[in-house]
């Protein structure tokens, strides 16, 4: 068994656990707008790092923010994103779920100033593997979608023996591992985060390994992929817009009933009363506008 055999990243968990992921329900009309991306890539090498050696879920979820934004991101800044999945209950030493390390990415980068003064923030989004429609979709847009998938020996020759994952079943598995699928010059890839490996006979570079089957049809794969997308601006600006109208209409409404209180007047105490209803009408209006980013 070779040292990647061994290894075990084990990246297998209950990703229904989480509940601060936004998802989408499968449809791709359901997913926020994506826009055309390039076929630019960036590769990391986990193996290369003590400390990075069972940070699989950390390693992909950082190399397709990379994808996103192009964008190589020093190994500084993916220790520090590693070091932060230790404050968030992950216990040293051990693998991470798939689903908490792309929350953990996701609060990092936007946390970061000068991250999302470059490039705003990004969000990430679960779909299903067996819709093979909306993988592909997806994946023609430029998209990385990452997963884990359950994996022994024979996917490990299948793949370096000439860059292609062949086969659709491996029988019982070993250790988990999680990757990217991208589209590049064509065709459907796995990529990989070991930069630099090559296959057996040493004539490719196989950090990337061809997709020759539909994700639905091969069995090791998790359930769930997800996709990081950069969320658009003018959506944040008028979220923020929403947000003080509201905050201002709720301010106004408190002076309008201590104003109803000081006077005597009632014809105007009845116009407090009518403008006070019409900035409840407002907020509400707001909270309607704001559904549709949600």
């Amino acid at each position: 068994m070779t040292v990647l055999e061994e290894e075990i990243d084990g990246c297998l968990g209950d990703w229904a656990t989480s509940k601060d992921f936004i998802l989408d329900e499968g449809v791709y009309d359901n997913l926020p707008e994506l826009f055309d991306k390039d076929e630019i890539r960036y590769e990391y090498n986990q193996a290369n790092q003590d400390w990075s050696t069972v940070s699989c879920t950390i390693f992909w979820a950082v190399w397709a923010v990379s994808d996103l934004v192009n964008e190589e991101f020093s190994l500084d800044k993916i220790k520090a994103v590693d070091d932060t999945s230790y404050t968030q209950w992950r216990v040293v030493g051990r693998w991470w779920y798939t689903n908490k390390a792309a929350e953990c990415i996701r609060k990092f980068f936007n946390n970061d100033k000068e991250f999302t003064w470059k490039y705003w923030k990004i969000a990430y989004y679960r779909i299903e593997i067996d819709n093979d429609e909306l993988v592909k979709k997806v994946l023609d847009k430029g998209y990385d979608i990452y997963t884990g998938f359950y994996w022994n020996s024979k996917w490990t020759k299948d793949h370096r023996t000439d860059a292609k994952l062949d086969w659709t079943e491996f029988g019982a598995s070993t250790f988990g591992h999680a990757i990217c699928l991208v589209k590049k010059d064509g065709k459907y890839w796995i990529k990989d985060n070991y930069k630099w490996r090559k296959t057996y006979d040493g004539k490719k570079d196989e950090n990337y390994y061809e997709l020759m089957h539909d994700t639905s049809e091969i069995a090791p794969f998790h359930t769930y992929w997800y996709v990081f997308t950069l969320v658009k601006e003018d959506n944040y600006k008028e979220l923020e817009r929403l947000s003080k109208i509201k905050t201002l209409c709720q301010n106004i409404i408190v002076l309008l009933w201590d104003l109803w209180h000081l006077v005597n007047d009632t014809n105007f105490q009845s116009i407090l009363h009518y403008t006070a209803d019409k900035l409840r009408w407002k907020i509400k209006d707001c909270e309607t506008e704001e559904e549709k980013f949600s």
